[in-house]
């Protein structure tokens, strides 16, 4: 059985040649902006320290948000995958259009007006990213 790392790399050299085959062939080079809202291999990485900061909470560890690499640098018993595999079934990840889509769902079986995001990255321009692909796919920017 592969690691949720292995599969993901595997995705991403996958879709790297894929693009990089399809440039050569059409002459143009757009094709990474055009598969990037159908293939986000980061978000594996990125979900990775969510679920280690969830794993420690629940122990009753509460710390600092590791970095993606930090978190899958750690071993995790067979339990504990088990847990992360619930919480990335339970998080909202994918395109901005596919969150703003369980976004309005949630908000509509809990018949509420407002609702509060967080993105959960380390680095701070992925996360401004984040908000900002969200914020456009709501209609909320331009």
């Amino acid at each position: 059985m592969t690691s949720a790392l292995q599969t993901a790399l595997i995705a991403a050299l996958a879709v790297a040649g894929a693009c990089w085959i399809l440039s050569l062939l059409t002459r143009d080079v757009s094709w990474v902006d055009r598969i990037w809202s159908l293939a986000p291999v980061g978000y594996v990485a990125w979900f990775a320290s969510r679920a280690r900061f969830r794993l420690l909470r629940d122990r009753g560890v509460f710390a600092a948000l590791e970095t993606p690499e930090a978190a899958l640098a750690h071993s995790y018993t067979e339990a504990e995958t088990a847990r992360m595999a619930e919480y990335r079934n339970s998080a909202f990840v994918g395109t901005a259009a596919q969150v703003v889509e369980r976004i309005e769902e949630l908000a509509k079986r809990l018949n509420v007006q407002e609702m509060a995001v967080v993105t959960w990255a380390t680095d701070e321009a992925v996360r401004r990213k984040s908000y900002t692909l969200l914020a456009q796919a709501m209609g909320f920017a331009p």
